[in-house]
């Protein structure tokens, strides 16, 4: 009768296990199919003649809210799942392949600030250069040169200072850029560039910095 009764609870926690490992499984496919669906999709929009790196091919999303708020956000992780570096994208009959994502401002005197990431493609890659904008008011700077490497800032009383790209973080403000490296610090006036070359500047600058350190609330 013993052995009876063993058997039977024996057959009973067989029974129990597999049932506990279906529900466990269960349960991972749920919150797995939760998170993919709590995660943002993001749409692209292209442009090859509507903004400063025209004519080159160019694509952008915005309205991505406090992106540039925290460290490390995870919004930048699904962006880049989405749009991974290497991936080939097709617009206009072509296909482009992903060089760079980073994130992005839009902003000029007509409009609120547009916040989101930027796509970069490896056929456009470093053709913005060699590029020289000049300052209206020489009070403080005569222009600055940019090539592949980075940007060379040239000052009225004859000092030149180089930032490389690889070291530079920008600020960019409605009324100014502030271009920083471990060595150098310059702060731009908007109003001593036309409105093309601020734009342009902007784009460029966002394009190579290594960092952008810009908040949704720091605008000026």
């Amino acid at each position: 009768m013993g052995s009876i009764l063993n058997n039977l609870q024996f057959l009973s926690i067989a029974a129990v296990i597999p049932a506990a490992l279906l529900l466990i499984y269960l349960g991972i496919v749920v919150y797995r199919n939760t998170q993919r669906a709590n995660q943002p999709t993001y749409q692209l929009s292209f442009h090859s003649s509507s903004h400063p790196l025209a004519p080159q091919v160019f694509a952008d999303t915005r309205h991505s809210l406090n992106i540039f708020t925290q460290q490390n956000n995870h919004q930048d992780k699904h962006f880049l799942t989405q749009y991974p570096i290497g991936r080939t994208l097709a617009y206009g009959g072509e296909s482009y392949l992903i060089s760079r994502v980073k994130k992005y401002l839009t902003l000029d005197d007509r409009q609120q600030p547009q916040f989101g990431y930027a796509v970069y493609f490896q056929a456009y890659e470093k053709s913005e250069f060699p590029l020289h904008i000049s300052f209206t008011d020489q009070k403080r700077y005569i222009g600055i040169m940019l090539d592949e490497k980075g940007c060379t800032v040239i000052q009225t009383d004859g000092k030149i200072s180089r930032l490389p790209y690889a070291e530079l973080c920008v600020k960019i403000r409605r009324q100014r850029f502030t271009l920083k490296t471990p060595r150098h610090e310059h702060t731009i006036k908007r109003s001593d560039l036309s409105l093309t070359d601020g734009a342009l500047l902007a784009a460029v600058l966002q394009k190579y910095a290594a960092t952008l350190d810009l908040d949704a609330t720091d605008i000026a």
